[in-house]
């Protein structure tokens, strides 16, 4: 997990969130069944939006977790004004990808693979509450 040094130094440029992220993931990996691992992390920028960003690998199937600044979370999301419906988990698809996504109160998270609608939804589940509690922690701290 070398490359969880990136999202740190990203985290401290960016954005608190990347700070730690491969550690609030990887502390579900037990949870996921099916062999997913890690492959690395990084801060990119997509669509002139950056985000922090944790690949994984479930078989041959890439699952990228995707931390971003509400202001780019989907419609659907940001218009949700209590933090509770803000944790619900909405799935969709995207150009053959299966797309699951919820949000702190600064921050929406994606998990994106191509793998079954029902097999990202779980994963979604499984990551969220870790991820999610590591998001809040660092939006206090800022």
């Amino acid at each position: 997990m070398q490359l969880s040094v990136c999202t740190r130094a990203a985290g401290r440029r960016y954005d608190r969130a990347y700070i730690n992220l491969v550690s609030a993931v990887m502390s579900q990996q037990n949870q996921l069944a099916g062999g997913v691992r890690f492959v690395e992390a990084h801060s990119c920028v997509f669509n002139g939006k950056r985000f922090g960003h944790i690949i994984l690998k479930e078989g041959n199937h890439l699952v990228s977790v995707l931390v971003t600044d509400l202001d780019n979370a989907p419609a659907e999301i940001a218009a949700q004004s209590s933090p509770e419906a803000r944790q619900a988990i909405v799935n969709s698809s995207v150009e053959g990808y299966q797309v699951s996504y919820f949000a702190t109160a600064k921050h929406s998270i994606f998990i994106v693979s191509d793998l079954e609608a029902a097999r990202n939804s779980q994963i979604a589940t499984i990551l969220a509450p870790s991820v999610y509690e590591h998001v809040k922690r660092t939006e206090r701290l800022t």
